[in-house]
């Protein structure tokens, strides 16, 4: 899946995203960004998940980067709390 424009503006597909939850919290908002942005499912899920820096993600892909490796760019560093 490729990236549908700039993503760190929203698009009707971020609107049609949100408008189909009942209930907005922060875990469905990040959802619907990533998967906006061209993340695939699975990966936008575990992504939206977590305290990853979303505006990070999606100016990555804003800048050409694939989704897949931009969720590996900002991934925390193994063994990274100590």
């Amino acid at each position: 899946m490729t990236p549908r424009g700039v993503s760190i503006h929203p698009t009707h597909d971020l609107g049609q995203c949100l408008c189909r939850h009942r209930r907005v919290d922060v875990h469905t908002w990040r959802l619907c960004w990533l998967l906006d942005a061209g993340f695939d499912r699975e990966l936008a899920a575990s992504l939206a998940a977590t305290t990853v820096d979303l505006h990070a993600l999606l100016e990555l892909v804003d800048r050409g980067c694939p989704p897949g490796l931009a969720a590996r760019i900002l991934a925390p560093l193994p063994g990274g709390d100590r």
